[in-house]
């Protein structure tokens, strides 16, 4: 189940029924998702998969996980994308989450963008990795969550 607040701001942004308890709404990428305090988990969604219908042809980002110790809220993207697709999920994501989104913001004490590469990829040094971070986007194979 869901925690309460968390729910409330995902069914207000996202829609009903699709606030999942801790990361099942990752599937398989759960297990990209790491924490020390799995009770803490508020709760996840696929943002991919729930705003599908209202925004077909947009470049949706995948998930969100929050963690609600310290209302952190993850924003997970799952593929072997190149650094452009990456970049044009998170510029529609700042858009959602300035307009119908507000809700998961405002539930929000911290906000982190992250990429979870599932083939490829590159090092931490590279131009790649530097343009990622100038935008506020994590690259690493595993998320911890922590306060």
């Amino acid at each position: 189940m869901c925690q309460r607040e968390f729910g409330r701001a995902v069914a207000q942004a996202v829609g009903t029924n699709c606030c999942q308890p801790g990361t099942q709404a990752l599937g398989t990428h759960s297990r990209s998702i790491q924490s020390n305090n799995p009770r803490a988990l508020a709760g996840s969604v696929d943002l991919d998969g729930c705003l599908k219908n209202q925004y077909p042809h947009a470049p949706r980002w995948d998930f969100a996980v929050g963690y609600g110790e310290c209302r952190l809220l993850v924003f997970v993207e799952v593929h072997g994308a190149k650094v452009g697709d990456i970049l044009a999920k998170k510029h529609w994501l700042d858009g959602f989450l300035k307009g119908q989104g507000a809700a998961l913001s405002a539930w929000a004490g911290r906000q982190v963008f992250a990429w979870v590469p599932t083939q490829g990829g590159f090092g931490r040094h590279t131009p790649q990795a530097r343009q990622l971070k100038r935008q506020g986007i994590i690259t690493n194979r595993r998320v911890w969550l922590k306060c």
